[in-house]
């Protein structure tokens, strides 16, 4: 799995990554319920293992801690998601990382299929726009990892 490929490379560099750290599930189940949407497995691995952070210039958003589930400010991807929803971003997209230039890599939760959905470009602002990015959020990290300095 994709998502595994991109645990070996975090775990292989970890002395360069800050990552906040383990998140238990019922954290992860309250900040998905706070949202109104299901959190795909992959991304529910990611935050249990590493909670949010960044390695390399790539920064995932996510929770913060244990004790604090809807953060403020980035990285906390309650807080982004609360944020961007009154921008107009669609209610079925979560954020997970920004692509640089204004725009978003969003999880489109609208299209889980087997405990996976799509991950998406979109830009606050352009209402009902995005772009198809990445078959996952395995596949979004892993091919992101791999474009950073890491290789």
């Amino acid at each position: 799995m994709k998502i595994d490929k991109a645990f070996e490379i975090i775990e292989n560099n970890i002395e360069e990554a800050f990552f906040t750290g383990k998140i238990n599930r019922e954290t992860i189940n309250t900040a998905s319920s706070l949202l109104g949407v299901t959190f795909p497995d992959s991304y529910s691995r990611f935050l249990e293992k590493y909670g949010c952070g960044d390695i390399y210039g790539v920064e995932i958003y996510g929770i913060v801690s244990d004790d604090n589930v809807e953060g403020r400010g980035i990285p906390s991807v309650v807080w982004l998601t609360k944020e961007l929803r009154k921008d107009g971003v669609e209610y079925k997209f979560i954020p997970v990382s920004d692509t640089g230039d204004g725009g978003y890599y969003v999880l489109d939760t609208s299209k889980i299929s087997d405990g996976e959905c799509p991950v998406v470009i979109v830009e606050p602002g352009s209402t009902g726009w995005y772009e198809d990015a990445y078959e996952n959020f395995g596949a979004f990290l892993l091919d992101s990892l791999e474009q950073s300095d890491l290789s």
